[in-house]
């Protein structure tokens, strides 16, 4: 009697589960996190700023020539963030709307995509997952093309679904392919990967098996794809692919030139490293082990439907062997939602075969992959992520300062401040320090050394990436005399007079 009323219990589960009010729940959960993430407005840090004075200090055809301070983004996505500003002002609202509706969209997206390309029992996990991972959540409201690589292949997948069973392709709904597609490439660089999956996985077969539409649809699409491309490289691409700052900085995640034991030992943790980094699974070995489940199950059950969701990835590998995209990080947020798809479906297998005898495998499993993430997106909820929060330490100094104080910025602040101060009508006389990503300790004590003898100066430190701010204050308490300092997540201002001797410290 007892064993019955379990399994009824868990069927009543399992359908509640599986229903379409709960999984748009899900759905509303996911766009809540965004919008919660988005209303934070948080600080913008050093490679949003960076951005976003390109977008503010050039006209619209000034952001098809090659951007200052090493940035690359897709021209589509500039100009839009650019309408953004135009129409709503430089705030952070306006400059991180773009992203944000792309995030918004993605949501929506995938729980079709989910539908469409895995299990019913694996679509709830799918999208619970998508709805609470952080880093889809946190790119959601970020001044960087990311969120817009997310949507592109959620978009494209959707739309290629319906081609991969077709024995004939309609030309309208074959040219609507080929428009969504061309247009994406200008809004996310990634998009590249998943339209040479489709190429290959459908458009190629359709091409040889095809009826006499078919051969005409193909080119069709195919040459609108092309001539995008050509047209996007010759405009953008090309100054991206010849910086050679930002070939340095992703050196590390190109693929070694060489065939060695140490590029076995890459690729190893590289394709490790994508379920820490961009996807953030905790612990990345239980999602590791769902995914490759989910990979044999899918090869089985439908390989058109696998290759597509593989193929972006594989396409994304071969750019880093070719030494013309990174595989790594950030740049890799597109091909998440692609782990969740095959996550998700081998979850759903595992708890499928172990349901009936051994159930505590089930919620181990997919209490395991869903745990951390939610845990994480409750916190965000409540206090929502940033990075470097220099408004309150900017706001601080306007608030204390005296005439007659100066501001020394620590390298990387200067351009928070570029942006704040304006944003705020601010004009202080200020000095601009040195960045330790750029030189040395001995330098950075020099540039320290021009402080000794002058008055009251606020010195304000933001992006630190070592020891340089204990560095620089153990320096500056020799040569001047700390009355007051104030921090916040990731930023920091001390206040110093230069004219006295040093004396004991204030902190705040």
């Amino acid at each position: 009697m007892e064993q019955r009323l379990n399994i009824g219990l868990m069927a009543r589960a399992g359908t509640l589960l599986s229903s379409r009010g709960f999984i748009l729940a899900l759905v509303a959960a996911g766009i809540a996190l965004r919008l919660l993430q988005y209303l934070a407005n948080r600080s913008l840090w050093l490679d949003e700023l960076r951005l976003t004075l390109n977008i503010l200090e050039r006209s619209y055809a000034g952001l098809t020539s090659p951007l200052d301070y090493n940035q690359g983004a897709p021209i589509g996505f500039l100009l839009l963030v650019k309408a953004s500003t135009e129409l709503f002002g430089r705030s952070e609202y306006a400059l991180r709307l773009v992203p944000f509706i792309f995030g918004i969209v993605s949501v929506l997206l995938f729980y079709r995509v989910a539908r469409d390309f895995i299990v019913p029992s694996a679509v709830p996990l799918a999208v619970a997952l998508f709805a609470i991972l952080p880093p889809l959540v946190y790119y959601s409201s970020e001044v960087k093309q990311y969120s817009g690589d997310v949507m592109a292949t959620l978009l494209l997948l959707g739309m290629a679904r319906p081609f991969a069973a077709a024995r004939a392709y309609a030309i309208p709904r074959a040219l609507l392919l080929a428009l969504v597609g061309a247009v994406t490439l200008w809004i996310s660089h990634a998009a590249v990967f998943t339209l040479a999956g489709i190429g290959v996985v459908i458009l190629l077969p359709s091409f040889v098996r095809g009826d006499r539409r078919s051969r005409l649809a193909v080119p069709l699409v195919a040459g609108i794809w092309m001539l995008s491309l050509t047209a996007f490289y010759q405009v953008s691409l090309r100054h991206i692919a010849s910086n050679q700052m930002l070939l340095q900085y992703w050196n590390q995640d190109f693929v070694p030139p060489s065939l060695s034991v140490s590029t076995a030992k890459w690729l190893v943790t590289h394709v490790a490293d994508l379920f820490a980094d961009p996807a953030h699974f905790r612990p990345p070995g239980v999602a590791m082990f769902a995914f490759a489940v989910g990979c044999a199950v899918a090869f089985l059950r439908n390989r058109s439907r696998f290759w597509l969701m593989i193929s972006p990835l594989a396409f994304a590998f071969l750019a880093a062997a070719l030494q013309k995209y990174p595989f790594g990080g950030r740049l890799l947020l597109f091909a998440v939602p692609l782990l969740i798809l095959l996550v998700a479906e081998g979850a759903a297998i595992v708890a499928g075969i172990t349901w009936d005898r051994a159930p505590a495998i089930a919620v181990i499993l997919v209490g395991l992959l869903v745990f951390y993430p939610a845990t994480e997106a409750l916190e965000s909820a409540v206090a929502p992520k940033g990075r470097e929060e220099i408004k309150p330490v900017l706001a601080y100094v306007m608030a204390h300062r005296r005439d007659g104080d100066e501001l020394y910025l620590y390298g990387p602040a200067r351009f928070a401040f570029q942006y704040y101060a304006v944003m705020g009508g601010w004009k202080l006389p200020v000095m601009v320090g040195v960045d330790m990503q750029a030189t040395e300790y001995s330098t950075l004590g020099d540039d320290l050394e021009r402080l000794r003898g002058r008055g009251r100066m606020w010195v304000i430190f933001s992006h630190i990436r070592g020891d340089e701010d204990k560095f620089s204050l153990f320096y500056l308490d020799r040569i001047g005399h700390r009355t007051d300092a104030f921090s916040a997540q990731g930023a920091a201002a001390y206040l110093y007079d230069f004219r006295e001797g040093p004396q004991g410290t204030v902190g705040r």
